[in-house]
């Protein structure tokens, strides 16, 4: 039998010249898989995005054996640098975020959680013990994480006319 090697997250920038009439931009980590802390993240993460008005979002995707948190969005050639900027100042919210943020965000998680079971009466157990696994985060945890993700490996990537945009993302 052969035994499944762990995927190795090593960043990276890469940038693409596309004709568009936009710059699309993703910035990621890697986080723990499957884990709450990174659900209320992403959730922190949409919302400030949100807030400063960045056509944008924030993502979460698992595998076995390894997390990956990010942003994306897109923005006019001329706002590609404003929105990599962005993305780096939902981070250090996220990273100093208040307790009421956290709860707001683990509150939206939950809802999201009820609003994605297919067949309410069979997963109810599921729903309660995964709203029980959202409620035993806390701030302290949020912030760490966010934290550890800013003085972490990243990925950058940007698609469109990069002439026009920074190339690199500072954090």
């Amino acid at each position: 039998a052969s035994e499944k090697t762990a995927a190795k997250f090593v960043g990276g920038d890469a940038t693409i010249h596309a004709d568009s009439q936009f710059t699309h931009l993703a910035l990621s980590f890697q986080a723990p898989s499957n884990n709450s802390a990174t659900s209320v993240l992403q959730e922190l993460l949409s919302r400030q995005l949100n807030a400063s008005g960045a056509v944008a979002n924030a993502f979460s995707i698992n595998y076995s054996d390894v997390g990956l948190i990010g942003m994306f969005g897109a923005a006019a050639h001329h706002e590609a640098e404003a929105l990599s900027a962005q993305f780096v100042a939902a981070l250090k919210a996220a990273a100093s975020a208040d307790d009421a943020s956290v709860a707001a965000a683990k509150l939206a998680v939950k809802t999201q959680m009820a609003v994605a079971a297919e067949h309410p009466t069979g997963a109810v157990a599921a729903l309660v013990a995964g709203s029980q696994t959202v409620d035993a985060v806390d701030s302290a945890s949020v912030k760490d994480l966010a934290s550890s993700l800013l003085k972490s490996n990243h990925a950058f990537s940007m698609v469109g006319n990069i002439n026009a945009a920074h190339h690199r993302i500072s954090l």
